[in-house]
């Protein structure tokens, strides 16, 4: 599934397999770079020019994955590395293709079993793939206006101590609003990130 998409906004899967026909291995391509989650981490919410550049490049990465009938399912800070171009500037880049789905593919698992195990994160699910399984573009917008808010504000938009609670949250939470935290962020902004995690999927953006 990785494999078949190739983008610039994404890492690149060049090959996998098994090596001594038992170990499992992926050569994937290389940058010199880190993952976002770690920067978030070290030194706290982005700048106003990086949010932008991080907005725009993994929204073309989702593009291209989602032009190929392919669904991430896991976004998150930590699925996001960043590395610099040729005229020194940040460039963002999607992998962690681990659970990524294709969407005509029926049998493949839903985000969550009969058995109640988590296929992905729970603090960047969307509430209709809670409730229902629903798998869709709009899931991972939703994932990745979850990872933005994280990003521009420094935390989650819910801060649960339990699975349980955080996935009720996400269903019937209210998001505080960006401004609670940034005073610097441009409403045009602020109301992106709102949009994308919009808890009615047909009130988010259809495509990236």
């Amino acid at each position: 599934t990785w494999g078949r998409i190739q983008d610039d906004h994404l890492v690149r899967l060049y090959d996998s397999g098994y090596a001594d026909g038992s170990t499992p291995y992926m050569v994937l391509e290389y940058f010199n770079g880190g993952l976002v989650g770690d920067i978030l981490r070290e030194y706290g919410p982005f700048p106003m020019e990086w949010l932008t550049k991080v907005s725009t490049h993994i929204l073309k990465a989702l593009n291209s994955a989602h032009t190929a009938q392919v669904l991430h399912r896991d976004i998150s800070p930590d699925a996001i590395i960043v590395s610099q171009n040729n005229e020194g500037n940040p460039h963002f880049r999607l992998t962690g293709f681990g659970l990524a789905k294709h969407l005509n593919d029926d049998d493949d698992p839903t985000a969550i079993t009969m058995t109640g195990q988590v296929l992905g994160q729970p603090a960047y699910m969307a509430p209709e793939t809670i409730m229902q399984g629903v798998l869709d573009q709009r899931t991972d917008l939703y994932a990745l206006g979850i990872t933005l808010y994280e990003l521009t504000t420094g935390r989650r938009p819910f801060l649960s101590n339990s699975l349980a609670e955080m996935l009720g949250e996400h269903i019937q939470g209210q998001v505080p609003p960006v401004h609670t935290f940034r005073q610097d962020i441009p409403s045009y902004f602020t109301r992106f990130i709102h949009r994308l995690i919009d808890k009615d999927p047909n009130a988010r953006y259809l495509s990236a």
